[in-house]
């Protein structure tokens, strides 16, 4: 009879383990893995992450690098941050989004720099410290202005539509406006945390807040003892700790705590829907309990041939095989979206495909993309141009991974014989003839055979 039993657990497991069906090094310390249940049917994207190594970060991003200012496609926003230099190596959409005007609805740090604090929600989050160590829980915003003893305190950031006091900068909605009730005033930033109190902005007033310049809002009935010309401390805390993030992003519910889930999400963090809690496309991230690895789910759902979604309690048991300790719940449904560098790698269930988002949790690696050039390579291998014509060869950069680079930064070395010279990264041909051009990048080369009538 034991026996009987070992074996029926065994089936149990093997009809309800997902398979690992493809796995590959996409990066220094990073995997993709696809894994697929035929009998469900389910596919599933992980991104498996050494957060040992040191060429590796965990990022967060924020859409249109505004709050307020439109969603983003992941893909989009891959390839936009791309295209200006950084080296992103996956990504997936991030915390759910609401309001007026929609934007990610709580906390968002960036680079150690807070984008959004909010006070109202008791939700869990994911980041990491500033040790590059990972970190989950509820983490609640309060922040302080400062001169001497003079205290005022802060009930968010970058949110106006929390009461009390709200401080915004740059990050803020592209038209920001002060509402009857509330006073505010001008502030310029002399460094991160250090401001300068200006004159007053009237009720109704909107406004434009320029890089470096904050807006402080006040309900009329509270009391500030600041003056014009004085100058502040900035200080924004979480659960109040002074802030030690280097990336937060929201999320809803905690999948898995100390290594377990709960018996139910139901009631959990706010929930009470089932609906919400059964089949759906998901997004989590997760990490194991020496904090060294971490695990970026993207699991597709809502359609019946091809993956037709996961619950809470199955993704916590799947995340709990990949080896997390901790792991959170991210938006889901309609906005579950995974990257490769720039490439979708999931199929998002909206029939409109990729949907616009509103903040990002991505890998990227910390260097220059030139530093990972391994192939140069010129899109044509010949061309016909006239005598004193300029051109600007189209040109292809692969990583040692065999991924495309996109950072237009990057201008490689060209080498030829007299009668061609280089005008703003432009050839110009001044001879008849044949010519030879080598490019450059690193020790990545190809030729260009050029013949000028």
């Amino acid at each position: 009879m034991k026996k009987l039993l070992v074996l029926l657990l065994f089936i149990f497991i093997s009809l309800n383990a997902q398979t690992l069906v493809k796995e590959k090094n996409i990066a220094p310390g990073v995997k993709y893995k696809i894994y697929m249940d035929s009998e469900k049917p389910l596919y599933i994207c992980v991104l498996e992450a050494d957060l040992t190594n040191e060429k590796l970060d965990v990022r967060v991003g924020l859409a249109n690098d505004k709050i307020g200012a439109g969603g983003e496609g992941v893909s989009k926003y891959v390839e936009r941050k791309s295209k200006a230099g950084e080296y992103i190596i996956g990504a997936v959409n991030g915390d759910f989004f609401g309001g007026e005007p929609f934007q990610a609805e709580n906390n968002i740090v960036s680079n150690g720099k807070v984008l959004k604090g909010v006070s109202k929600y008791k939700r869990t989050l994911f980041g990491m410290d500033t040790e590059k160590k990972p970190l989950s829980g509820i983490f609640k915003y309060t922040g302080f202005l400062f001169r001497d003893s003079d205290t005022l305190f802060l009930n968010s950031f970058n949110f106006n539509k929390e009461p009390g006091v709200v401080l915004f900068d740059e990050h803020a909605a592209a038209v920001t406006q002060i509402d009857s009730g509330f006073v505010g005033y001008n502030l310029s930033g002399k460094d991160a945390n250090n401001l300068v109190l200006g004159g007053k902005i009237n009720p109704d007033t909107k406004f434009l807040i320029d890089k470096g310049d904050y807006v402080l809002r006040v309900p009329v009935e509270e009391a500030v003892k600041f003056k014009e010309g004085d100058n502040l401390t900035l200080e924004h805390n979480f659960n109040h700790e002074k802030n030690r993030f280097d990336c937060l992003i929201g999320g809803l519910p905690y999948l898995i705590r100390d290594g377990k889930r709960p018996d139910s999400y139901i009631g959990l963090e706010g929930l009470s829907s089932e609906k919400f809690v059964d089949l759906n496309p998901r997004t989590a991230v997760g990490y194991t309990k020496s904090g060294d690895k971490l695990y970026i789910v993207a699991v597709d759902g809502r359609n019946k041939n091809v993956s037709i979604g996961i619950s809470l309690v199955d993704l916590a048991d799947f995340m709990i095989g990949l080896g997390c300790y901790e792991a959170v719940n991210l938006d889901g449904g309609g906005s579950t979206a995974m990257t490769i560098h720039e490439k979708i790698v999931n199929a998002p269930s909206d029939a409109t495909g990729e949907r616009p988002v509103h903040d990002f949790l991505y890998l990227a690696v910390n260097g220059n993309q030139a530093d990972y050039v391994k192939e140069f390579k010129f899109v044509n291998d010949t061309l016909l141009v006239k005598n004193g014509e300029s051109v600007s060869p189209k040109y292809i950069l692969f990583d040692e991974w065999g991924f495309t680079l996109h950072d237009t930064t990057i201008v490689p070395q060209y080498s030829f014989a007299d009668g061609v010279n280089i005008e703003e990264n432009s050839l110009k041909f001044n001879k008849v003839g044949i010519y030879s051009i080598i490019g450059t990048v690193k020790e990545a080369a190809d030729t260009l055979t050029v013949t000028v009538k």
